[in-house]
């Protein structure tokens, strides 16, 4: 109803409730409701807020919603279901055949890392990308690549940080310098290998963990029985 906003004196600070007058004017932020002076009343219905003394009017400062800020991006991932994916890994030269990196059933793992990336970070995109449920078993029950088990291509893709600009380009930049992503990379696959040989059913069924070259033009070849793709931060 039209009318002015009265807090209840036992609300202490007006400033923490952002309360403000109906007529549209902002409240004297600089005293407290418990005033000596009347108020001012416009003529009609007033409606009063009352807050109890022992209820919560704003969250604690020790709330992790609080306390914890945005958080930096340290890299980024694509991951792709497939049934058979291939990346080339040494080109063809002097008569000799291409090389490829090859897994059967399993996913192919895009990964970038920017210039905020730590090297704790690959312990928990391995950790994330190995346990991670994201296979449909039947219309109920999903697996991780661990439990199903399947094999793990992973493909550095530095584009993965690109962004849009003006003109309807692309600008591709916030990339960690090359010699720090290779590092990375290669942590990376290593975690993962120790986290499948740590899996007595990924060891008897004989899946593996392949990769890529990092900062080299690949060429893939990639065929999926879904299109199912996931796109997690880190």
């Amino acid at each position: 109803p039209p009318g002015v906003w009265i807090l209840s004196e036992e609300i202490r600070d007006i400033g923490d409730l952002g309360a403000r007058d109906l007529s549209g004017r902002q409240p004297d932020t600089t005293n407290s409701c418990r005033r000596t002076e009347p108020l001012p009343l416009p003529d009609g219905p007033v409606s009063i807020l009352h807050f109890p003394r022992n209820s919560p009017t704003h969250t604690q400062l020790s709330s992790p919603a609080l306390c914890r800020g945005p958080r930096t991006l340290q890299a980024r991932t694509v991951i792709q279901q497939c049934s058979q994916a291939k990346v080339k890994i040494r080109p063809a030269l002097d008569g000799a055949e291409a090389q490829w990196a090859e897994i059967q059933e399993g996913m192919v793992v895009y990964v970038c890392f920017s210039r905020e990336a730590t090297e704790n970070i690959t312990d928990e995109i391995a950790n994330t990308l190995m346990t991670t449920k994201l296979f449909r078993k039947d219309t109920r029950h999903w697996a991780s690549v661990l439990e199903l088990p399947g094999s793990v291509l992973l493909v550095p893709q530095d584009s993965l940080l690109g962004e849009p600009v003006p003109k309807r380009k692309m600008q591709f930049k916030g990339g960690c310098e090359p010699w720090w992503g290779a590092q990375l990379f290669s942590n990376l696959v290593s975690t993962c290998r120790e986290l499948l040989q740590g899996s007595v059913k990924c060891t008897r069924a004989g899946v593996k963990v392949e990769q890529g070259v990092y900062g080299q033009k690949q060429e893939m070849v990639l065929s999926c029985a879904e299109p199912l793709t996931v796109l997690l931060e880190f």
